[in-house]
């Protein structure tokens, strides 16, 4: 009888040693918690782009698209120049470009060709003047076009919608990748959609 007395007593004290680790463990994961910079914060918002360093930022360009509502377009412009230095390939500003595009015995003087990156569809719709389509997903179906004026240009200068996004970047390293010096390549910042909104010219290209 006696022992059947005891074993209430023993599951109770087993229970009341579980509950105070159990206690003792979650006290120390908060502990760990607060202390680790890592930690979890409810009531800290989700870091976007802004909150990262600028080596996080490239990173995170590199794997992830990322909008003009996280960043102003200086901040992504900083950050694609700093990606496009990185693989040895030059850029230009809007400024640049329109006072070149300007006048087009500076151009063909300069011996510049642009080259839009952007889609066919898009690309039929309104592209820069004087533009050489290359769709880079495609590429094979431009190289016999682009390939020549590309080899004889001083200057190559590619556009896709500007900004963060990097399909310019793919047809210059792919143009790298046929023979072209990348020293003859640059990459237009603010592409088309900052050409549009600046208001300069635009044509519909010839079918």
């Amino acid at each position: 009888m006696e022992k059947n007395h005891r074993l209430p007593n023993i599951f109770w004290s087993l229970i009341k040693e579980g509950s105070a680790i159990a206690i003792l463990g979650a006290l120390f994961s908060l502990l760990a918690n607060a202390i680790s910079p890592f930690g979890l914060n409810p009531t800290r918002p989700m870091p976007t782009l802004k909150d990262q360093s600028q080596a996080e930022k490239i990173l995170a360009l590199q794997t992830l698209s990322v909008s003009t509502t996280t960043n102003t377009l200086e901040e992504i412009i900083q950050l694609v120049t700093n990606r496009l230095a990185q693989k040895h390939l030059g850029w230009v500003r809007l400024t640049e470009i329109s006072n070149l595009l300007s006048d087009p015995k500076i151009q063909q003087a300069s011996n510049v060709i642009v080259i839009d990156t952007r889609t066919e569809k898009q690309f039929s719709a309104a592209c820069i003047p004087g533009a050489i389509l290359f769709n880079p997903y495609r590429y094979e179906a431009y190289v016999d076009k682009i390939l020549g004026p590309c080899l004889t240009a001083e200057k190559i200068i590619l556009y896709c919608e500007g900004g963060a996004c990097d399909d310019s970047e793919l047809a210059a390293t792919l143009l790298a990748d046929m023979g072209i010096p990348k020293e003859k390549i640059a990459i237009f910042l603010e592409g088309f959609d900052g050409w549009k909104s600046a208001g300069l010219p635009t044509e519909v290209p010839r079918q």
